[in-house]
């Protein structure tokens, strides 16, 4: 009995120590519930697709991603500056990306394969302000995440990929 105790427990640690090894992309949803703007209040969700990249057992980026339809509440979130420079582009996103370090993947990195994908970038003061005052900004860490927007540009038939090193390819909102 002692022999086989052994036997079993010697599988499990191999076949846990090899799971710690690999480089693993996690998708999944953020919600924001409600949001207030002036005099205006709602209770709609804002969905964030969640794409995270864990190097082991480390978060190496992480990377919160939506579009922002002109018919959602969340788009009176945005100034005149940024729904002028969204007007020029066919599909513009919000982004909230984290890094603990830049030692592995480097916020740039994410800036250069959506400039390669025919993306422009721009900074939303307005938007994030806005965000920042939201109640669960805090209690989901969003304070630790740069903000940005990248729109595409018109007539880009460039598929929507990221590629890090060591890991696997992805394509945000392609479920």
């Amino acid at each position: 009995m002692k022999r086989i105790s052994v036997v079993l427990l010697s599988i499990i640690l191999f076949f846990s120590c090899t799971s710690l090894s690999k480089n693993v992309v996690k998708k999944g949803s953020l919600y924001l519930r409600g949001g207030v703007f002036n005099s205006a209040s709602w209770k709609d969700n804002i969905r964030f697709e969640r794409i995270s990249w864990y190097k082991e057992l480390s978060l190496e980026f992480d990377l919160l991603i939506t579009h922002v339809s002109k018919d959602s509440p969340f788009y009176q979130w945005f100034s005149e500056r940024e729904i002028e420079f969204q007007n020029k582009y066919n599909k513009c996103y919000v982004m909230a990306a984290y890094n603990m370090t830049d030692d592995n993947i480097p916020q740039s990195l994410l800036k250069e394969q959506l400039t390669k994908m025919d993306f422009e970038m721009f900074s939303l003061v307005d938007f994030g302000r806005h965000l920042k005052m939201h109640p669960n900004y805090e209690s989901l860490s969003l304070q630790l995440y740069k903000i940005i927007g990248a729109c595409r540009k018109p007539l880009s038939s460039k598929r929507f990929v990221i590629r890090f090193p060591g890991f696997n390819e992805i394509y945000p909102f392609a479920d």
